[in-house]
Formats: structure tokens, sequence, C-alpha cells
């Protein structure tokens, strides 16, 4: 677990490891700085939480 400390507020993060292909790490980073994403972690996170919520 990782821990993120953000206004007194302590959010436990679980790690997970994925192997992708040399294409869709490249499709990662397109949508990294288009949409203004820190990492290729939070374009992830956020696509399995659109995926997940529908």
């Amino acid at each position: 677990m990782v821990s993120d400390k953000f206004s007194n507020v302590v959010i436990r993060l679980s790690v997970t490891s994925i192997s992708l292909s040399a294409k869709l790490c490249n499709k990662l980073d397109e949508i990294k700085y288009e949409k203004g994403f820190s990492s290729r972690s939070e374009v992830v996170k956020d696509a399995l939480k659109t995926y997940l919520s529908e």
C-alpha cells in the first residue's frame, strides 16, 4: 500500500503493475499530454473509473 497525505487526509492506494505494448504506452503518453494528466497512472485510473462506472 502507498499512502498519500493531502490536507491531513491519508489515502491508501494499492499498487498494481501491468505490462503494455509500446503502442499502448505511446497512446497513454498522447492522452497524458493532451488532457494534462501528471502521469500514465493518472490516465489509467481515470479510464478505469470511467469504464467501471458505466
